[in-house]
């Protein structure tokens, strides 16, 4: 008899409340079976997955360019088009031009956002996954 503790850290903590937790809970149980870790016979066999496959070179890390507050236009799972927007930084609250606007650099979808609503200029706002490779691809890991 092998036994096995893990712990999956799937959401932000911002992003988390009982319905999805509950719906995350269901979705990874799910998996489990699927993958042959828990054997519950009550389960349909899913079918083939049709989820996006991309490479990492797609992955768009859109850095913060000034720092302030975050207003988010886009959530994860979202599919934007090239050049929508996807979030505004408040850097001078209550001033003419006292905010930037961030925009789509291709279509794609939304993979993650920070879950902080404050950020330093050049912190990645999010990742988008593009239809193509990213103009600023990066080598390696996508974080530190």
């Amino acid at each position: 008899d092998r036994r096995v503790a893990t712990t999956v850290e799937y959401r932000g903590i911002l992003d988390v409340d009982g319905e999805l937790a509950a719906a995350d809970a269901e979705g990874l149980y799910r998996l489990l079976v699927a993958r042959g870790v828990v054997a519950d016979p009550a389960l349909a066999t899913p079918g083939a997955f049709t989820g996006t496959v991309a490479p990492l070179e797609n992955i768009d890390m859109m850095p913060a360019p000034k720092g302030g507050a975050v207003v988010y236009d886009v959530k994860p799972g979202d599919r934007v088009a090239k050049g929508a927007r996807l979030a505004k930084i408040v850097y001078a609250p209550g001033e003419t031009g006292g905010s930037t606007e961030v925009f789509a650099p291709q279509a794609g979808l939304i993979l993650t956002r920070r879950s902080r609503r404050i950020i330093r200029a050049g912190e990645d706002l999010l990742k988008l996954v593009g239809d193509k490779r990213s103009d600023d691809a990066r080598s390696g890991t996508l974080e530190d």
